[in-house]
Formats: structure tokens, sequence, C-alpha cells
């Protein structure tokens, strides 16, 4: 079973070749220099190259630690909405994302450190651990709903008598719970389990922690939809807490990010039933822009395409597919342009260059929805093509772990 399953579940060797750090306190970290391959959901099997650069993005780009002179730097920072393990990684929104805002006139790098199961946390962790030293001028934070249970789940952080973040200690992980991490066998058969959410504790988090989340294991069900006890209004002692460690999270990171001299924004993502958790996407903006914070709401963004929730996501999965990425990224350049102050040429300059963007990659797996037709030379399609796709060429004889 373990065989077959390397050869039919690629997108499992992800996990498996997670780092896993405790003296962080992070779960997992992503890997660094790999090219992994990647199932794209409703496609019947078809893969996707994965390749992760050396900062541990998924881009196939590089970067370096020092920021190029003259150079803006806006890091997004997430978890699986924002990695975007499912499409091939042209059609990522930082990608198109990056190249509209260099056809403005400046330029630009825009940072993917999103990681698959990620919440407010470790978020804030990475950015302390990886964004700080690539100097930053612009960092989002893309919160999904359940980024709220994440928080109770993980037993990362907690709040002192004061209100302050403070970080739980973590024991390194025994020999067994280090190898079964390292089977494809085990997270296929979680991932079939009823008791997911009760056993990937187990498997992620230290020995000590166990019996807490086994005391737990009776409410694992509402605390799984904490964002939905939000919207309906329903009081609940759990979701007090998630919300009170929330805010004081997104304070200190607001306050690094400042002391940093960059500008902190928060994006809410919209989940595939972003009509049913409405009320929880309003009082979310309202806490947030409560704690000085700007906010941009792509739930409304996504209700005002007057078009089906199924067109943004896959059948078969809750992620957005590449046409949901085409819309976040029409929303994101836009709110962007207005918070850094940039001009452009209105919605004729985002059509007609993300029509050159995504036609440069045929055939393309996005509609010609809400793009201008205009032209697209061969030197051009080659400029993107090699921004975008750099690693593949370096890479492109060494062979897929």
């Amino acid at each position: 079973m373990e065989l077959a399953l390397r050869i039919i579940r690629p997108d499992l060797k992800y996990l498996v070749n997670s780092d896993f750090v405790t003296n962080k306190f992070r779960i997992h970290t992503n890997p660094k220099n790999l090219i992994t391959k990647h199932d794209r959901p409703d496609s019947g099997g078809t893969v996707h190259r994965v390749i992760f650069n050396s900062l541990g993005c998924r881009q196939h780009r590089e970067f370096t630690i020092k920021k190029p002179a003259h150079t803006t730097r806006i890091g997004f920072f997430g978890d699986s909405f924002t990695e975007n393990l499912r499409i091939p990684v042209h059609y990522s929104f930082t990608e198109p994302l990056d190249f509209l805002l260099n056809q403005t006139g400046n330029s630009y790098q825009v940072l993917n450190f999103g990681t698959d199961g990620y919440g407010t946390d470790q978020i804030y962790l990475q950015y302390m651990d990886e964004g700080i030293k690539l100097n930053l001028d612009t960092v989002i934070y893309m919160y999904y709903p359940n980024d709220l249970r994440d928080i109770l789940a993980d037993k990362l952080v907690d709040l002192d008598k004061n209100g302050h973040i403070y970080y739980l200690p973590a024991k390194p992980p025994g020999l067994l719970k280090r190898t079964i991490r390292k089977f494809y066998l085990t997270y296929f058969l979680l991932e079939i389990s009823s008791t997911y959410d009760i056993l990937m504790p187990y498997l992620l988090y230290d020995a000590g922690k166990i019996s807490e989340a086994r005391n737990e294991s009776e409410n694992r069900k509402p605390l799984k939809d904490l964002p939905g006890l939000h919207a309906r209004g329903i009081e609940d002692p759990r979701l007090d807490r998630a919300l009170r460690i929330f805010s004081a999270l997104l304070i200190e990171m607001k306050q690094k990010v400042n002391s940093n001299s960059a500008r902190f924004y928060v994006v809410l993502v919209p989940s595939k039933n972003f009509r049913e958790y409405n009320q929880h996407y309003l009082k979310m903006r309202k806490l947030i822009e409560g704690l000085g914070i700007d906010v941009l709401d792509l739930s409304e963004a996504f209700e005002q395409q007057k078009q089906n929730s199924a067109v943004f996501y896959f059948k078969k999965d809750s992620h957005w597919n590449e046409e949901g990425n085409k819309i976040a990224v029409v929303y994101l350049f836009k709110f962007l342009t207005g918070k850094l102050g940039i001009d452009y040429d209105g919605d004729y300059f985002i059509k007609s260059n993300l029509y050159r963007y995504y036609y440069s990659f045929p055939p393309p797996s996005i509609t010609i929805t809400w793009l201008k037709n205009t032209v697209l030379t061969d030197s051009l399609k080659e400029a993107i093509n090699s921004r975008y796709l750099a690693l593949d060429r370096v890479y492109h004889s060494r062979p897929v772990k």
C-alpha cells in the first residue's frame, strides 16, 4: 500500500517531507529546494510540478534574502488558500499579481509564504522567523475561517493575565511519532478516517498535549464550526477565547510589522459556503478594523460577481480553482494600488495585462471572462515564462522526488 500510494498520491509527499520544528513552536515548515508533484482536483488524476525555492516559498522563482535596490516587497502569509498547491504555480494569485504590479512602472516582488494548515498563531511565528529578515514593505495576512479553530487546536500560544501572548512549551516528538510521520500510508489513513480532526493533532503535536486534546475530543465538532457559531451569534466560551487570542496575535503582529517600517493588512478569504458565513465575515471585519488594521473582505468581492460560487471552487475540493484565484488577483490589485498610491489606467489596464499574462501559459486553465483580448508578442511570452517559471528551467533535468 505504501508503494502504491507513492505512485498514485504524489500530493502526500508534501506532508511526508515537511520539516517539523519544535524549538520555534512551529508544527512544520515548508521544505526548501524541493521538487515534487501535486494532483489537481476535478481533473481525473492530472498532476503538476511543485517547486519550493530556497526560502521554502511555493514559487517557481528565486528570491535573495537581501532586497534588490528600489524594489518593493509584498509578503502574503496564510494557509492552503495562499500556498495554492492544487493548481499550477502560474495560476496562484501571487504570480499574476506580481506581474500586474510590475507593469505599473515600478519594481515589485510578491512573495508567497503560504503553508498548508497554518493558523493565525503559526503565521505570526512564521513572519517572525522568515518574514522580518527579508525586509518586507507590506505584509498581508490571508485569514480563513478555520484559523479560529486552529488557534485552539494548535495549543501553541495562550494569553497571560494581562492579555498578552505567551508561548506554550513544546516537547520533542518521540521516535514512534517521528517514524510514522514519514509514511504516505499514515496521512492517507487519517484522510479517510472520520476521526481526522481528533487524530491529526496526536500526530503533529507533542505527547504532552495529547491528554488535553483527548479531553476535548467530544467537543471537536463544535470546535470545528467556531465560525458557524460566530455567524449565528451563538455564545460559546471557546469561541470567545479563540477571538481573544486571535485579537492579541493580530495586535502583536501589527506592532512587529510596523516596527519594521512595513504596512500590515488583513484579507478575509471566502470559504466555499461564504454566504452561510456572511455574518462571520462582517463581524471579523469589524473586529479587525477595530484593532486599527485595514481589511479587504474578498467574500464581498466574490458576491459582487453574481455567479454561483462553484465557478470559483473545485467541485471535489473546498479550495479556489484558477477562476477563484483570477478574481482574487483583480481585487487584491485594486486594494493594494489604493493603499500604496499606485496609478494605473483603470480596468482596461487590468484586463489587458491579465490577458497577456494568462495567455503566456497555453493552454490557459481560465476563461476569458473579464479579460481584454490584446496583442501578445512572442518576446513578452518568453519574458513572462522566464520570470515565473525560472526554476522549472533550472531544474528541468532534475528528477521529481
